[in-house]
Parts: C-alpha cells; sequence; structure tokens
C-alpha cells in the first residue's frame, strides 16, 4: 500500500543507521506526518480513516 512505503522507507533508513541522530528521526517524521495529513482531505474514505488512526 502506498500509503504504509514511507513509514517503511524510514524505518529500514533508521535501523540501518548504529546510532541515529535526532536530525535523521526529524526528518523522518516530518515526511510521514505530510504525506499522512494528505490523505486526510480526501473522499476516499478509507485512505482517511487510516490515515487518522496512524
Amino acid at each position: 500500500m502506498l500509503l504504509l512505503k514511507p513509514i517503511y522507507e524510514a524505518t529500514k533508513l533508521l535501523s540501518s543507521s548504529s546510532y541515529p541522530t535526532l536530525g535523521d528521526l526529524l526528518i523522518a517524521f516530518c515526511v510521514i506526518i505530510e504525506i499522512l495529513i494528505k490523505p486526510q482531505n480526501e473522499s476516499d474514505i478509507i485512505k482517511k480513516n487510516i490515515t487518522i488512526k496512524i
């Protein structure tokens, strides 16, 4: 599912680093939040409900 791919990519990025920094976390979380906010305004009820629950 395209909606969960950014979370998967962030997990891979942060898991591959032995010592992820606060900067790494901040960038990953900001991107994920931005991606999750967009579908909340869509007419697709399933995507909207998933993003609200995440």
